[in-house]
């Protein structure tokens, strides 16, 4: 049972992961392109690296 809540909570966060990259980097550059809230956009999509960059040494980390 411990497992199977455990794969699903991994699963969720995977999935929320995605989701927030997603609508970030959209939104981002929709925001851009129309040349609305440029700042905004350019720390929304800072943010987005930022994010992935913590992620994969999050996960570098953990498969040593």
């Amino acid at each position: 049972m411990w497992l199977l809540r455990n794969l699903l909570f991994c699963r969720f966060l995977a999935t929320m992961f995605v989701m927030i990259n997603l609508f970030g980097q959209l939104g981002g550059a929709v925001l851009v392109l129309a040349r609305k809230y440029v700042e905004v956009a350019c720390g929304i999509l800072l943010g987005i690296i930022a994010l992935q960059v913590s992620n994969v040494t999050d996960s570098c980390v953990s498969l040593n």
